[in-house]
């Protein structure tokens, strides 16, 4: 990802707003905390963030806000989950909360700040060129990710093949595992596939105690670093049996990929590994992360490559993300699809099928360059002469394969039957389980394979495994057996009774099964067992839809004890969706509490839960009502967790910029309760620990301090220099809130008019961070904005649109929407000063209307103010209006925005000025300069104090002491030059200048001598 920084573009990562480690800019999940991060736009595929309303390429609506209470809801949400109001229905709301003063709206603006993203376009080769560009990729070290794409049957298993066997001689051991439907809802799929593979393990066993037995011998022999308990575990994952409970999930987790760490550790250090994921599409969420896991073991990663298959042209870049890897690492590969003179050797193959030219040709016309496909017109044109049935195909492959399917029937019943079992057994088996199946014996049950493998329903990839020619063959093999119910309900009972003998590998075929024959209570019994097996092996993803299941299942049918299902359903899938998805985790734990089923001390729990949910989608006034319940329920309001409760509330209420409440609840009820605790020590720490509550201070402290920063109060160099002197005080060495501290710093310079000392703080920022995790890149998205905020008091001339589409591009990629909607509107002001006063007026509105909908009050302010100043250039009476309506809210005591307060105190002194009414002009003009001096704000100062020598000036005409005005404004001046003698603002400067040139062109018109 591109960023800009003081005027230079470089190369920056994305930064996961919960784990602070880089990940890649397409992430759909953290790789390293499983926070979900991002969202494919069911639209256009293209890549957003996950708090994203819309999509950045297509607008397609992702999220929708409640104009009644503010809460997140889904697109398809017709009514929101919270309050139940009409989504699609808009709101109007108080004028002094979101509503801007009404300005007239002419044109969009002139320009649109976010470009789309490009979309990912394959490059096409043939089979021969994939061969060459996979063989290539797997021998350079450098590339760690191989996407190899194609639709279903075209080849891509045979390029793989083809190289594997080239390069048998080059020391590397290829390692391949199969994802699907059935591998995505069993836990740990993909790698319990990939082992069972490996190790040539059927998926069933029949004598567990036999096969640990063996186990133990064999794995100790080659991976000795496992020890017993390891190995017993790891046998659990290719057989799960043990049963795990929720509170262990995340130690149960960290067990599993410890384990197979060990296990490819051992495999890497003998020789370099290719792993391929068949269909990565579907590889279940644990195994996604694992393979992160092994890009973070340098060891792994050094000896390893990954090559992923995929039916839709796909960039690797997308799938896998880790710091570690580089733009080097990916290599893309897609299989075009085959030519008509790449077809016509195929039918040499089918020589008996006598076929004239127009027949051919209308075969390949529908095979649409898919030799699989092909393949299975051909068989069909062969199953019809059989039963000397005239040429004739229909044109969509599940037509084929659906006449097909009727043509074994009619042929070999059996068989037909048998080719339905192992439809259900998955789209790789071994069917030896099915050798009592129908009463058959084993010599019939292989006479029916080798039946089926010449038909061209399935292939033997090994002596006792078989698997159908093309996964996309498998799934509508699952759909078209299904029309023929009488036979297929007859397979599906007979396979059901037959399987419970075994030990699975997974349990998705009962699983299907019983949710095709409608059985209830065996279909709740499976899930039920997958969430315990689940628990056990730490596969959360898994535990979360397996819950989901069971609360379809208990919603659509009378379960005994339902209610209390429901709820520890919502309990516990909640508690595991705030980190994943904060969205649907609130959902969840939102209706637990619903169910009235939850005490007092546990409704405390999930309401901090849903308070986490909350702040992490932006519901900042949920995170306070959340607070508020919590409060409600606490016995003691004296005591230390009410005023750490309360601490949460800082957070979510500087967010929308109440920055009056903030300075209110840490100075008076939160910091004197939390210092006078540390200073009592293990006295206090009854229900928290000391280490828990020191965070909570630094916490406290820094919410104090941004808000004192904003406020544009003074105050916040004294908190800011006193939190340094804690951390040097306790040796704490967290470069993070270091950093943040500073960034804090320099915006308070700013504020104060200082750029050249908050320039100097931003470049020892980067120059002190730059190679080290600290500039992550909300860091540097803050550091854009404090520059170009910079830039507008010192060069504002020089400023471009270009330069404030690339600060607000990259704040969008991050999802930094205060940054973003920011630098909206300081377009605005550069437009003003280069297009149109209405073109200004345009992006002013649009941008209020924003940050009205987020209820920010600092971004309401700022765009008030912008536009009454730009109004005021056409309709002062209007821009009055409104400057002294914004005046109003800036002074309202929860929001207490000292800055803003300021700015349109002069703003409406300006304007009665330029409306010759001096008195009322002087009144603003005193209570800004109130607030200039009270505040140190300097460069305001500064600026006030060459107004009121505009206003002296005006009284020249009406006073007999002309020279005591004269040398009042030579004062005033003179401590406006002071004060910038400090500052160093060029700008300010030019000012000084012209008011000290206009003061001595008025003592010469006097003739006066100061």
């Amino acid at each position: 990802m591109l960023y800009y920084h003081m005027g230079e573009y470089k190369y920056f990562k994305m930064i996961c707003p919960k784990c602070k480690k880089e990940i890649d800019d397409n992430s759909i999940k953290c790789p390293e905390c499983g926070a979900r991060v991002g969202r494919i736009c069911p639209n256009c595929k293209t890549h957003n963030v996950i708090s994203a309303m819309k999509c950045k390429n297509c607008n397609y609506v992702l999220l929708k806000t409640c104009p009644n209470c503010g809460a997140t809801n889904t697109a398809k949400a017709k009514t929101c989950r919270r309050c139940g109001a009409e989504l699609d229905v808009k709101k109007k709301v108080a004028p002094q909360q979101t509503q801007s003063p009404t300005v007239s709206n002419t044109q969009d603006s002139p320009r649109a700040i976010i470009e789309s993203m490009p979309k990912y376009e394959a490059i096409y080769s043939t089979q021969q060129v994939a061969q060459q560009k996979l063989k290539d990729a797997i021998l350079d070290e450098n590339k760690k990710i191989i996407a190899i794409s194609g639709e279903s049957g075209i080849g891509k298993n045979l390029v793989i093949k083809f190289v594997s066997k080239e390069l048998e001689n080059s020391g590397l051991i290829w390692i391949s595992g199969q994802c699907s439907s059935y591998t995505k809802s069993t836990p740990f799929g993909y790698f319990q596939d990939l082992f069972l593979t490996l190790f040539n393990l059927n998926n069933f066993c029949i004598d567990m105690n036999g096969l640990k037995t063996e186990s133990l011998k064999f794995f100790k022999q080659e991976f000795p670093d496992l020890t017993n308990d390891e190995i017993e575990e790891f046998i659990n994952i290719l057989y799960p049996e043990k049963f795990g409970e929720f509170k262990n999930i995340h130690t149960n987790r960290e067990r599993s990929f410890s384990i197979l760490k060990k296990i490819f550790y051992t495999i890497s250090s003998n020789m370099k590994s290719v792993i391929v994921v068949n269909n990565f599409d579907y590889i279940d969420n644990m195994s996604k992360e694992f393979i992160n896991e092994l890009l973070s073991v340098p060891e792994i990663f050094m000896n390893t490559t990954f090559v992923l298959s995929f039916e839709e042209p796909k960039s690797a870049k997308v799938c896998i993300s880790h710091s570690i890897l580089n733009e080097n690492s990916f290599e893309d590969i897609t299989i075009a699809p085959f030519s008509s003179d790449k077809l016509a050797p195929m039918f040499d193959k089918y020589k008996n099928i006598d076929l004239n030219v127009e027949q051919r040709n209308t075969i390949t016309t529908y095979a649409k360059g898919n030799p699989a496909v092909f393949e299975q017109f051909i068989n069909l044109v062969a199953d019809k002469k059989k039963f000397g049935m005239p040429f004739s195909v229909p044109k969509k492959i599940e037509d084929v394969v659906f006449d097909r399917l009727g043509y074994l029937k009619s042929e070999n019943h059996l068989a037909y039957k048998v080719l339905i079992a192992l439809v259900l057994l998955g789209f790789k088996s071994n069917p030896v389980i099915l050798n009592t199946f129908n009463n058959i014996d084993l010599e019939q049950l292989e006479s029916i394979l080798n039946t089926l493998v010449n038909l061209n329903y399935i292939v033997q990839i090994s002596n006792s495994v078989y698997e159908f020619k093309s996964l996309g063959f498998w799934k509508i093999l699952q759909t078209k057996v299904k029309a023929d119910e009488a036979v297929y309900n007859d397979v599906a009972q007979q396979l059901f009774v037959l399987l419970q003998n075994y030990n699975l590998s997974s349990l998705s075929v009962l699983n299907h099964i019983a949710k095709d024959m409608s059985f209830t209570q065996q279909y709740l019994t499976i899930w039920t067992t997958v969430v315990q097996l689940a628990s056990y092996i730490g596969d959360i993803d898994l535990f979360i839809q397996s819950q989901k299941q069971i609360l379809e299942i208990v919603e659509n049918n009378t379960i005994k004890g339902s209610d209390t299902i429901k709820k520890n359903i919502y309990v516990q899938s909640g508690k595991l969706l705030e980190k994943l998805n904060p969205e649907e985790g609130l959902d969840f734990l939102t209706n637990a509490i619903k169910t009235g089923l939850v005490g007092k001390y546990e409704e405390i729990e999930l309401l901090g839960y849903i308070a986490s949910c909350a702040m992490k989608t932006g519901n900042y006034y949920g995170v306070l009502e959340c607070v508020e319940d919590v409060l409600d329920k606490l016995d003691n309001p004296r005591s230390l967790e009410y005023a750490l409760v309360k601490s949460r509330k800082l957070k979510a209420l500087n967010q929308i910029g109440n920055l009056g409440e903030v300075v209110n609840l840490a100075e008076n009820e939160i910091i004197p309760v939390i210092e006078d605790a540390l200073s009592k020590k293990s006295s206090s720490f009854k229900m928290v620990s000391e280490y828990d509550v020191f965070e909570s201070w630094l916490s406290v402290l820094y919410e104090l301090v941004k808000a004192l920063t904003r406020q544009g109060n003074s105050r916040a160099f004294k908190v800011i220099n006193e939190v340094f002197k804690i951390l040097e005080a306790n040796d704490i060495q967290d470069k993070q809130f270091s950093c943040n501290l500073q960034l804090e710093l320099a915006l308070a310079n700013t504020i104060r008019g200082n750029i050249a000392m908050s320039n100097k703080i931003l470049n020892d920022i980067f120059e002190i961070y730059e190679n080290s995790d600290v500039i992550n890149s909300f860091v540097v998205s803050r550091l854009n904005l404090i520059s170009i905020l910079n830039k507008f008091f010192t060069d504002r001339e020089k400023i471009d649109v270009d330069e404030l589409f690339k600060i607000a591009t990259f704040a969008d990629n991050i999802d930094d929407k205060f940054t973003k909607n920011i630098s909206k509107l300081l377009l605005g002001k550069v437009v003003l000063d280069t297009v149109s006063v209405q073109n200004a007026i345009s992006i002013y509105t649009k941008q209020l209307e924003y940050f009205a909908n987020e209820k920010n009050s600092i971004g309401v302010l700022l765009g008030w103010y912008l536009t009454a100043e730009a109004t005021a250039l056409v309709n002062k009476q209007q821009a009055l209006d409104i400057a002294q309506k914004a005046l109003g809210i800036a002074q309202k005591p929860e929001i207490c925005n000292h800055y803003f307060a300021l700015l349109f105190n002069k703003l409406v002194c300006k304007i009665y000025i330029s409306n010759k009414d001096f008195e009322s002009a002087r009144i603003y003009l005193d209570r800004a300069l109130t607030i200039a001096k009270g505040y140190e704000l300097k460069y305001q100062l500064a600026k006030l104090y060459l107004m009121s020598g505009n206003c002296l000036k005006e009284t020249l005409n009406k006073t007999d002491n002309v020279k005591e005005v004269l040398l009042e404004m030579k004062s005033l001046f003179k401590k406006s030059e002071d004060i910038n003698a400090e500052l160093e603002i060029s700008s300010l400067t030019k000012d000084i200048i012209q008011k000290n040139n206009e003061l001595d062109m008025l003592c010469k018109a006097y003739g006066i001598s100061l």
